[in-house]
């Protein structure tokens, strides 16, 4: 009986160590998360209101369909919207909008960096996307892909 009581008590042991031990590992080999580092940009939407998002131009990003929350929401063609977006790089950001009618957007934009402003406007059916710099200077303007959803 006794060696019933000692063995049970071993195997629980090592149990209850190998359990702590595990735990330890996982915090050693869990990835540390970095805040990412974001700049400020201002947006203003001269199409029609609706949701946008400026992402880093990865390939992830690239081939995906879903981005999450909205990093921008205009409400008032016009206004001008401030917004943090994370720091890519390379400056190279992915432009992404379905505004308020259904129609989806997008172009690249090969350059981007703090204090900048985005515009999108309209000229007849072709939307065009400007980048101006911090002194206002037009630094890149490019036609927009646009379709019905």
């Amino acid at each position: 009986m006794k060696t019933k009581r000692i063995i049970v008590l071993l195997v629980m042991a090592i149990l209850i160590l190998s359990a702590c031990s595990s735990g330890e590992n996982a915090v050693k080999n869990q990835e540390s998360i970095e805040p990412t580092s974001s700049i400020g940009i201002s947006f203003i939407d001269l199409v029609e209101p609706g949701s946008v998002w400026i992402l880093t131009d990865t390939e992830k990003n690239r081939k995906t369909s879903v981005w999450g929350t909205a990093m921008l929401k205009p409400e008032e063609i016009g206004e001008e919207y401030i917004a943090d977006i994370p720091e890519a790089e390379d400056g190279r950001y992915l432009f992404r909008m379905i505004d308020d009618d259904g129609i989806y957007y997008e172009t690249d934009i090969p350059e981007l960096k703090n204090g900048w402003k985005v515009i999108i406007s309209r000229a007849g059916l072709e939307a065009q996307l400007s980048i101006y710099d911090d002194e206002g200077k037009l630094v890149h303007s490019c036609e927009v892909f646009s379709a019905a959803l």
